[in-house]
């Protein structure tokens, strides 16, 4: 076919395809244009980009998923008006973003064609396609090659399970491996989520390296740091990133890149806040390349030339794929419109299946009747396939996995002891293996400390709420923050701390009535009709919350705040970070007078006593961090917890602060200046000599200062320990019977 085509002409070919043509093509030094069916129609209709995208979701106020949706509809769609609400919907979004111009044409490319021959190299051209064609024929000579297709016949296994139709997938590819075919030449294909982690164990077993999934950038700690530091300038972003991150390792590199080369389409907006769900979705988009050069890729079935063919998963339902009626264009308008229904896309991917198959030479097909949660039926294509399907496999003497077999040993055993079921091949396995069936060791077998620290890229994030995770038990620590066995999920109770902690924080800073961001945030939570008769409840008290923090604000005279302070404290290998949620501070002379405040909606025990054993940190946490901000010569006024739910029994006291002054007075008196008697601070009160009460928490500047190092050692034991891999299953016990 490549002989046929004529120099100075353009090429219509999928995307896959592409590099195997430059390959041929280089050969013969033709000037050539390459592009896909896609690039083709958008050059002789129209394109867009993210800005129309964004425009579109602002316009009519729907997610970027609907948005794009929308978009790609109306190339379907002609001027006009349509007997159907959705067609005119399509219509009045193509005329708005027009009128906007925000779709782009390309007014050079109608000339471009002209006098150059195009050639399409496709398989099926849909019928929109066919007609867009035809439009192109009337300009220049458009022309079909014909795709030469063998007619091999694969091999078809059936399994009743889906571990054994994985087990002998890894057992034949480490056969092939063994007569000296090259790993990189063997392709799985149709792998569905649902086999990932049997494969993963399968193959772990039999020691073959394997791509399993491309790793998406969405999730890794470069971009979770990026979307929690995210900020209106995305230039302080990038350089947070910058600053915590080494970029001379590859992959972290490779991340930032793409995270540049994502924010460069958005070089139009001028406010990077209001186009954050726009890079999220971008960011869920884009995938690392894989650390494994020579491992076994999982592909799709259009990708194969002449490997080594593995088709896993062939069951009804997952290959060939089945279209549904369920697009935003149904299929009874589809039929107006001249486009294909899903039936006729289910009869076109049928077809399509079958010869794809048979194209490929050495081609293996397996199935399972069965997963642990579900019954499967083979694909509707086996007959047209015209081969028997092996239902008997014959136990090979050769063993590529002892691993495996000593796993197959046990489950064998299990069938024997428990069902009196005894497997023809148990004999040979026992004698062969001394396993230490029915045992098993509850202690924390420690892991490789190298691979910790790659995993780590060689820098550890700790915050206060991992650091007492470790502290509280250091298995507790590996499970949580590690292995991330314990994902985040938004409660009630941490949709009622936002709202609290935001509309406190926006009403005070911006000095503004509570109800405009209390009613936005509220509007935002997905809330059930119990949530929101609470939520309604709450509304009183966030009123009282304001109005008593507002009158204590009375006795202050330190008159900056900083809300949700964040603050980093970098060490080496180390960062340890934390969020203050009020820093109150006073520069005066030669010193800058600190008060520190942690709002709490639920209950929160202050002792001292336990911060020896690296517990109860919090507070002691708010002075390092203080002490290691950008403000000078701090002198701790004190540091408190406000408990802005009050629990019923204490609702005079309710909103005092919590926590411990500072025994200077001077200094005292700039944050409470009727310290004497506070109304701000509980169980603060002095006797008429001036002295304190025995009851009134207090702490000297040399006090602070121990907790202030007490602190940094635990920062510095634990972050120690973690790079070390110790990892102990250790829990602290609080207290004794009940309260323990």
């Amino acid at each position: 076919m490549i002989k046929t085509i004529e120099n100075n002409s353009i090429i219509i070919i999928p995307n896959n395809k592409k590099n195997d043509l430059i390959k041929q093509l280089n050969q013969q030094l033709l000037n050539i244009k390459i592009m896909s069916m896609e690039e083709l129609i958008k050059k002789f209709t129209f394109d867009y980009n993210e800005k129309t995208i964004f425009e579109l979701m602002t316009q009519e106020n729907i997610n970027y998923d609907i948005a794009e949706n929308y978009i790609k509809n109306i190339y379907y769609i002609e001027n006009k008006n349509y007997h159907n609400p959705k067609l005119n919907k399509l219509v009045e979004i193509k005329n708005y973003l027009q009128k906007q111009n925000l779709l782009i044409y390309d007014s050079l490319f109608k000339n471009y064609i002209k006098n150059k021959k195009i050639y399409i190299l496709y398989d099926y051209i849909t019928k929109y396609e066919n007609q867009i064609l035809n439009e192109i024929n009337q300009i220049t000579e458009v022309k079909k090659l014909e795709i030469n297709y063998q007619n091999y016949t694969p091999v078809i296994h059936e399994f009743a399970t889906i571990n054994e139709e994985v087990n002998f997938v890894a057992y034949n590819i480490c056969a092939l491996i063994d007569k000296g075919i090259d790993i990189n030449k063997i392709k799985l294909v149709n792998v569905s989520k649902e086999y990932y982690h049997e494969i993963k164990k399968t193959f772990k077993f039999y020691n073959i390296p394997i791509n399993i999934e491309k790793k998406r950038i969405y999730g890794t700690k470069i971009i979770n740091d990026f979307i929690k530091n995210y900020q209106e300038d995305i230039n302080d972003t990038l350089k947070y990133i910058q600053q915590n991150y080494n970029l001379n390792n590859e992959q972290n590199l490779e991340i930032y890149n793409q995270l540049i080369n994502i924010l460069n389409e958005y070089s139009w907006c001028s406010n990077y806040i209001e186009i954050k769900e726009l890079i999220i979705n971008k960011l869920k988009t884009k995938t690392i390349t894989p650390l494994n050069n020579n491992a076994i890729e999982i592909t799709n079935l259009e990708n194969i030339t002449d490997e080594y063919t593995f088709i896993l998963n062939f069951n009804q339902g997952n290959m060939p794929k089945i279209y549904k009626d369920e697009d935003y264009i149904d299929d009874l308008t589809k039929q107006k419109l001249n486009l294909e229904t899903a039936i006729e896309k289910n009869i076109i991917e049928k077809e399509k299946t079958i010869k794809q198959i048979k194209n490929i030479k050495n081609c293996t097909i397996t199935y399972k009747l069965k997963t642990p949660f579900a019954s499967f039926y083979p694909s509707s294509i086996i007959e047209e396939l015209n081969t028997d399907v092996i239902k008997k496999h014959e136990i090979s003497n050769i063993s590529y996995s002892e691993i495996n077999d000593q796993i197959t040993l046990t489950k064998k055993l299990d069938n024997l002891i428990k069902y009196g079921i005894k497997d023809d091949t148990l004999e040979t396995l026992y004698a062969n293996y001394q396993i230490p069936y029915l045992t098993y060791n509850n202690q924390y077998t420690k892991i490789n400390k190298d691979a910790l620290n790659n995993y780590l890229n060689d820098k550890l994030l700790l915050s206060y709420s991992s650091m007492d995770n470790y502290y509280h038990c250091a298995f507790k620590y590996y499970i949580n923050n590690i292995l991330k066995l314990n994902p985040y999920e938004e409660t009630f109770a941490t949709k009622i701390g936002t709202l609290f902690h935001t509309t406190l924080e926006q009403t005070l800073k911006n000095n503004d009535d509570y109800k405009k961001y209390w009613d936005q945030l509220v509007s935002s939570l997905q809330l059930t009709n119990k949530e929101k008769f609470f939520i309604d409840l709450l509304e009183e008290t966030i009123q009282e919350d304001i109005k008593t923090i507002r009158e204590q604000l009375k006795y202050c005279q330190l008159k900056e705040t900083k809300y949700e302070e964040k603050i980093y404290v970098n060490n080496a290998k180390v960062t340890f970070m934390g969020i203050i949620d009020k820093l109150m501070y006073q520069p005066l002379e030669d010193k800058t007078v600190v008060a520190l405040i942690d709002y709490k909606t639920g209950n929160t025990s202050i002792d001292l006593n336990r911060t020896y054993y690296g517990l109860s940190l919090q507070l002691p946490t708010y002075l390092y961090l203080a002490s290691n901000s950008n403000l000078k010569n701090i002198k701790i006024a004190g540091f408190y917890i406000q408990n802005i739910i009050p629990k019923r029994d204490e609702e005079n006291d309710a909103l005092k602060l919590k926590g411990f002054s500072t025994t200077d007075k001077e200094i005292l008196k700039q944050f409470d200046n009727a310290y004497e008697n506070s109304n701000m601070i509980k169980g603060m009160r002095t006797k008429t000599d001036g002295e304190f009460y025995s009851y009134t928490k207090v702490l000297t500047n040399q006090q602070m200062d121990n907790l202030i190092n007490l602190v940094d050692q635990k920062i510095k034991d634990a972050s120690t320990n973690i790079l070390n891999a110790e990892f102990n299953i250790n829990p602290k016990q609080i207290g004794y019977g009940k309260d323990a």
